[in-house]
């Protein structure tokens, strides 16, 4: 065989692997469009079921509902199959939430996240986004009255294992919905939460001591060595969780420390300790 044959051999059998080539795709995985009722607002809603969903239709399955779904949703994808698969947790309904479609993540990150408008937030995203925070309140209603109806309606979920998971801003949304309505969910897990915003103001959010039991899992990074206490993820976690154990006293309260991690090393390590708590076998 000549070079030139052989090149063009090569070139029709390269041409065909890439033709072969597609997506990744994660399995029992679908993405649904969710449009508020007043048709305000749009997100893509990440959705995958367990295993044995299609084949065992009389059980009922956890929640685990994620913000930042572009980043939650794969990332708890992979740790529920790997401990589910194990036998050492439940697994769950995996529901992951976008950003509102409608206008840009920072916008809507900022204002769906945020308990308090701060328009002059220094670690905020940028002037449009701080003219837009504090939301959450709106947000949290869109999520009770609108979107957790819906779910419970299209999926079989057990309505008493139900939880939240957040990092960072959703983790202090986390925390807003602990202050105003700790009922929605049966279980949160708040990942190295953003209780600084504001100046902290999550803590001077009015929250009247109540007899809800719910179930609570607050990690963050395992130092209190910064200049500035006000952005100290370390004392702020433990803070807001001993006011919650006023708050809520007969609520499971746990905060945990996590030494050697930082706030981008730490999501995936508060997954697997929080799911381990509350949906392990």
């Amino acid at each position: 065989m000549n070079r030139l044959l052989l090149f063009f051999t090569m070139l029709v059998a390269w041409s065909s692997a890439l033709a072969e080539t597609k997506p990744f795709m994660i399995e029992r995985s679908e993405v649904i469009t969710f449009v508020s009722e007043d048709k305000e607002r749009e997100y893509e809603l990440y959705i995958k079921t367990p295993r044995s969903y299609s084949s065992n239709k009389d059980r009922s399955y956890p929640l685990a509902f994620l913000n930042d779904g572009h980043l939650s949703f794969p990332l708890a994808s992979s740790i529920t199959r790997q401990m589910s698969s194990a036998g050492v947790i439940e697994e769950p309904i995996i529901v992951g939430i976008s950003y509102d479609k409608k206008t840009s993540w920072q916008i809507s990150r900022t204002r769906d996240y945020t308990p308090t408008k701060s328009l002059d937030e220094k670690n905020g995203y940028s002037d449009e986004a701080r003219k837009n925070s504090g939301g959450a309140k709106d947000y949290l209603v869109l999520i009770n009255e609108e979107l957790l109806p819906y779910l419970r309606k299209k999926y079989r979920i057990n309505p008493k294992k139900e939880v939240y998971i957040g990092h960072s801003f959703g983790g202090l949304f986390g925390g807003f919905i602990l202050k105003t309505k700790p009922q929605i969910f049966d279980y949160y897990i708040l990942s190295d939460p953003s209780f600084w915003y504001h100046d902290r103001s999550i803590l001077n959010i009015e929250s009247t001591t109540s007899s809800i039991k719910t179930n609570v899992f607050i990690s963050s990074q395992g130092t209190e060595a910064v200049k500035d206490r006000t952005l100290c993820m370390a004392k702020n976690a433990n803070d807001f969780s001993n006011e919650l154990k006023i708050s809520l006293p007969a609520s499971s309260i746990e905060y945990l420390s996590m030494e050697n991690e930082t706030h981008e090393t730490m999501y995936s390590r508060s997954i697997t300790q929080g799911l381990l708590r509350f949906l392990g076998k």
